[in-house]
C-alpha cells in the first residue's frame, strides 16, 4: 500500500482494485495517444520518475489523476468508468 490509499480502507479490496485500475486506465490512455511519460509528467508539473513511479504503483492523487486525464483530453469520470468495468465485483453491480 502506497502513501495515497485511504488506510480507512485497506481491508477493502474494491476501493484499491478500483484507485488501481483507474490509473491503468490513465496508463492505457497516454499510450494509445502515443504520449510519452516525459510529456505527461510536463503537462501536469511532476518529474517523468515521478509519474513513472504513480503508474507503477497504482495510485495516485485525484488532483493529479484529473489533471493527467485532462491533458490527454479525456474526461476522467470517463477513465473511472472504464476501470470499474474491468472490475467484476463492480462491473456486476447496480449502484442505487
Amino acid at each position: 500500500m502506497t502513501k495515497y490509499f485511504d488506510k480507512r480502507h485497506a481491508g477493502d479490496a474494491a476501493y484499491m482494485a478500483l484507485t488501481s485500475a483507474g490509473v491503468r486506465e490513465l496508463r492505457r490512455a497516454a499510450g494509445a495517444d502515443e504520449v510519452t511519460k516525459t510529456a505527461l509528467a510536463g503537462q501536469i508539473g511532476m518529474s517523468r520518475q515521478t509519474l513513472a513511479g504513480r503508474f507503477k504503483t497504482g495510485d495516485m492523487k485525484l488532483s493529479e489523476f484529473t489533471a493527467a486525464a485532462l491533458a490527454l483530453n479525456r474526461k476522467p469520470s470517463e477513465l473511472l468508468a472504464a476501470a470499474e468495468n474491468t472490475i467484476p465485483a463492480l462491473a456486476e453491480s447496480e449502484v442505487e
